[in-house]
Order: C-alpha cells, then structure tokens, then sequence
C-alpha cells in the first residue's frame, strides 16, 4: 500500500481508536489515563493500516477493530 494510502487509512480510523479507548477506560477497575489508552490504540491502528490488504475482502474498520483492541490491552 502507498504512503497516502496508508495515511488515508489512519485518518479514517481515529474515531474508532478513540471509541475503543472510551469504553475499555469505562470498563477498568484501575485508574488508568485515557490518553495513554488512545495512544497505545493508535499504535495498533497504525499497525493495522500498515498490514491491511484490501484484496482479502475484509473491510478496514473490521481489520483494525482487533489491532487496536489488542493494543490498548
């Protein structure tokens, strides 16, 4: 994938990072950032728009909705 496509793919996925990060923050019986959690999310958002391969019929946002939960865990 491009650089821009790679790019594009992040931007799109923001959103769900931070939803992702808001209901595990909810969701912890520790007292724990929420910035933190949002930004380990965006590790693995970044992760995911690095390894997606359009062609395997999946859709990005179902991808990375498993990337970025196993990086804020």
């Amino acid at each position: 994938m491009t650089p821009t496509g790679v790019a594009s793919l992040i931007s799109e996925g923001r959103a769900l990072v931070r939803a992702l990060a808001l209901r595990i923050h909810r969701g912890l019986p520790v007292k724990v950032d929420l910035e933190d959690l949002i930004a380990y999310g965006e590790l693995g958002l970044a992760e995911a728009a690095r390894d997606f391969d359009p062609e395997q019929g999946a859709q990005f946002s179902t991808f990375a909705y498993y990337r970025i939960r196993g990086a804020i865990y």
